[in-house]
C-alpha cells in the first residue's frame, strides 16, 4: 500500500485530527499541548508548543515511513521562514527575486517613492486611472 494512503490512518491512530477545511492539515491538541502537521507533496511541516510530542511524532514517522527530520524550517513553497527567540517571520524574498530576474528587472536600481502608508484601499472611494499604463507617481 502506498504511503499517502497509510499516512492519515497512522496519524489518526495517534489522536491527530484531520482538518475539515484542508485535508493535508492534522492537529493534535491535548491540555496545553498543541501540534500541527501539514503535508505538501512529500514534505511535512511540523509545528507546536510541545517538544516531547514533536519528538514523538518525528520518531513515529521515521519508524513507520522512513522519514527524515530536516531541522528547523527555512523555506516552504515560495516563502522563507526566519526565527527570533520570540517570533517567526515569513517572507517571499526568494520568490520576489525570481520575479525580478524573470522580468529582467533584477539589475535595476531602487527608487524612493513617498506614499502615505496609512492609506486604506477602497472599492468605493476614488476611481480608476484613465490610462492604466500611466501612474500618478510620474
Amino acid at each position: 500500500m502506498k504511503w499517502y494512503i497509510k499516512f492519515p490512518y497512522a496519524l489518526i491512530s495517534l489522536i491527530y485530527v484531520q482538518s475539515q477545511s484542508d485535508n493535508s492539515l492534522y492537529i493534535k491538541s491535548i491540555d496545553t499541548a498543541f501540534v500541527a502537521l501539514l503535508v505538501y507533496v512529500d514534505g511535512i511541516v511540523l509545528v507546536g508548543n510541545s517538544p516531547l510530542e514533536i519528538q514523538t511524532i518525528n520518531f513515529f514517522l521515521d519508524k513507520k515511513f522512513k522519514s527524515k527530520d530536516l531541522g528547523r524550517l527555512r523555506y516552504f513553497l515560495v516563502s522563507g521562514i526566519a526565527r527570533s527567540p520570540h517570533d517567526i517571520f515569513v517572507n517571499q524574498r526568494m520568490y520576489s527575486l525570481e520575479l525580478l530576474q524573470d522580468s529582467s528587472f533584477l539589475a535595476t536600481k531602487p527608487v524612493n517613492i513617498s506614499f502615505n502608508h496609512t492609506n486604506k484601499l477602497s472599492s468605493t472611494i476614488g476611481g480608476a486611472f484613465d490610462d492604466p499604463s500611466q501612474s500618478h507617481f510620474s
